[in-house]
């Protein structure tokens, strides 16, 4: 008899091993599968921010060659090589404090040094410019590779020729990049937690592929990693050789990794995002080891059962696996929670469902709401029922599985929700289906962080477009043409911040208060001038205005720099939310330019307090070119002598 029981703990104890095996099997495969997801979608997030970064500059080198005070100066200096290039320096000044170059400097064709802005006091010397001379070779702006510099940094350079109307060179604008500071922290900035997660940057260089930035685990090493063309089973060679998507293999350290490679839309650069497959298989490690110990745990149990068969053995077993089932289904519940999400089982012939208790606060199910499959269905949004009628029906019709992201009404609160639906359905003999088994998560957080990415995203392409349009506007010649000038800053301001009122203000000549040249009303479509400001009725906001280049109250009626607006300006307006940014000309601060938001308070961003800051850069440009051209106009020019 004790044989017998042996023989069936033993058959027992194999069974549970080779269902666990199977269990450890599917698990490392839906690991996998999730890994190389994630990785993927990690290279490609970082592939578009790599490649947006480089753009910008290209962008803004482009404006800057073609930007109408630039050229103005640079003809003047042909003509007169002592003639002075302060507009050109204000133009690289502004744009090295918004863009963050090092240096900015104007080189002649020949690579000699007109004009150096920036913290490198020294201009490079020519057989440091390549980039320079691609820029004159062609007819668009160029960034150069990244390179390291007397002073042992990294730095990138991006180059565009300013031309004459007959389209000959005048001089190159370089701007120098810090890629130490701006461009390697952003590719090493993993979206989640990782000890061994990197991302590289190479390029080929005849036979080899060379490292751009620092690597995680081998500091100091941009530019110094080579690897030969040869060695093919490396991520990094395969990218310049024109792979793409998920690779596995060794990297630099010769340890094995889970690698994504994307190219950098165009340029000759190449983003390897890649993880230790060591890290990557350390949850399916775990998951095994917790196996083993259950079997072991198991042929322990199994052993004490067969030594006290004769005392407790029915006792014992029916203790053990009820134990186990509550470990298990606790387990379940703790993965569910921390997941967000639920599982469900739906018996397709009689309509009953049952669902997780995590599920039911997923979906916000009370005790009393009916387990069926429209009752599921009571939750999903109305605007969203029929897709995922119609998602369901395409499941069965194609016995696939059911996979569809929706929104919910949450039945506790009424709040709107994201979730996404995945399940298997499993049919029987006669192809009819029998169940529906599957789980269904909530994704409302990662769906607002996703809607939030691209509202920024295209909150800064209307923004860059904006100054790309004003900076390449001809320069105001009289009153009207400045006036108008004015006119289409503000309606361009107003659109691209998507506010109410922006206006420009002027001090004037003694200072004690300021005067508006231009305010434009969006709903109205209407300008107006002339209103004043008196300094002495609102000490704290002129006060404010020498302090910092930019203003931006969310709340304007309790921020205490504008609430002395309050009773007699903002309140009768309807103006909530105010964003001034300060006007420079030669040094000092000649006005302002104020954005003023209506209805509810708006919650001003950096972004928007950089572009307020480059609007008021163009404001100050304009009276600049206007102001030089009037005094040019006025002081009479000395005859040329007779040789």
């Amino acid at each position: 008899m004790l044989g017998r029981w042996t023989g069936l703990i033993v058959a027992g104890v194999v069974a549970l091993a080779a269902l666990t095996y199977g269990y450890y099997s599917s698990e490392s495969l839906q690991i996998r599968e999730e890994r190389h997801e994630a990785i993927a979608a990690i290279g490609t997030l970082k592939a578009d921010q790599v490649q947006l970064w480089r753009q910008t500059r290209l962008d803004h080198a482009e404006a800057l060659s073609r930007a109408p005070s630039v050229r103005r100066d640079l003809i003047a200096h042909s003509g007169d090589p002592a003639a002075n290039l302060d507009a050109t320096r204000l133009v690289l000044t502004t744009g090295a404090e918004t863009y963050g170059y090092t240096a900015s400097y104007v080189l002649t064709g020949e690579g000699k040094p007109m004009l150096t802005v920036g913290r490198q006091p020294r201009a490079p010397s020519p057989d440091q410019l390549p980039t320079a001379r691609d820029a004159l070779a062609g007819s668009a702006a160029v960034m150069g590779a990244p390179f390291r510099a007397d002073d042992g940094r990294v730095y990138v350079d991006t180059a565009a020729a300013v031309r004459d109307g007959r389209g000959v060179p005048l001089a190159v604008v370089v701007l120098r990049t810090d890629a130490q500071e701006l461009l390697f922290p952003m590719l090493q900035a993993w979206p989640i937690p990782s000890r061994t997660a990197e991302t590289i940057l190479v390029r080929r260089d005849g036979d080899e592929v060379v490292f751009l930035n620092e690597m995680r685990h081998r500091p100091g090493s941009a530019l110094t990693i080579r690897e030969p063309i040869t060695h093919t089973e490396l991520a990094t060679v395969q990218a310049v050789l024109g792979t793409t998507g998920i690779t596995e293999g060794p990297d630099y350290r010769g340890v094995q990794v889970l690698a994504d490679i994307r190219p950098v839309s165009d340029s000759d650069w190449y983003l390897v995002a890649k993880l230790d497959a060591d890290e990557v298989w350390a949850e399916a490690r775990y998951r095994a080891g917790v196996a083993v110990i259950l079997i072991a745990l198991l042929i322990l149990g199994g052993a004490g059962g067969v030594a006290a068969f004769y005392r407790q053995r029915q006792a014992q077993q029916f203790r053990g696996l009820y134990e186990s089932i509550l470990e298990n289904a606790e387990l379940l519940r703790e993965a569910e929670a921390v997941g967000e999400l639920g599982s469900f089982v739906l018996d397709i012939p009689s309509d009953a469902l049952r669902s997780s208790d995590n599920l039911d606060r997923v979906l916000g199910l009370g005790p009393n709401h009916p387990r069926t499959g429209a009752g599921w269905l009571e939750v999903v949004h109305p605007a969203d029922r029929d897709e995922v009628t119609a998602r369901y029906q395409q499941a069965l019709a194609a016995r696939g599985n059911f996979d569809c992201q929706y929104r919910i009404v949450h039945s506790s609160d009424k709040s709107e929700r994201w979730v996404h639906s995945r399940a298997r359905i499993d049919y029987g003999p006669d192809g009819a289906p029998l169940r529906m088994v599957g789980s269904i998560q909530d994704i409302t957080s990662s769906r607002a962080a996703e809607h939030n990415r691209l509202s920024e995203e295209q909150r800064y392409q209307r923004q860059r477009s904006a100054l790309i349009q004003l900076a390449t506007s001809a320069p105001p010649k009289d009153e009207p043409s400045l006036n108008r000038a004015f006119q289409q800053l503000t309606e361009v301001a107003s659109r691209t911040l998507d506010v109410e009122r922006v206006s420009i203000w002027r001090y004037n000549p003694e200072r004690t208060g300021i005067y508006c040249l231009d305010l434009y009303e969006r709903g109205a479509n209407c300008h107006s001038a002339r209103a004043e400001i008196a300094a002495g009725d609102n000490p704290a906001y002129f006060q404010a205005l020498t302090e910092a280049d930019v203003l931006a109250a969310d709340d304007a009626h309790r921020d205490p720099r504008t609430m002395e607006f309050a009773e007699g300006y903002l309140t009768p307006r309807g103006i909530t939310s105010m964003m001034d940014a300060v006007i420079r000309l030669r040094g000092g601060v000649i006005g302002v330019l104020c954005c003023e938001h209506t209805l509810r308070v708006r919650r001003w961003t950096h972004d928007e307090q950089t572009f307020a800051v480059a609007m008021a850069n163009l404001v100050a440009l304009t009276l600049a070119g206007y102001e030089g051209q009037r005094a040019a106009t006025l002081v009479p020019r000395a005859a040329p002598t007779q040789s």
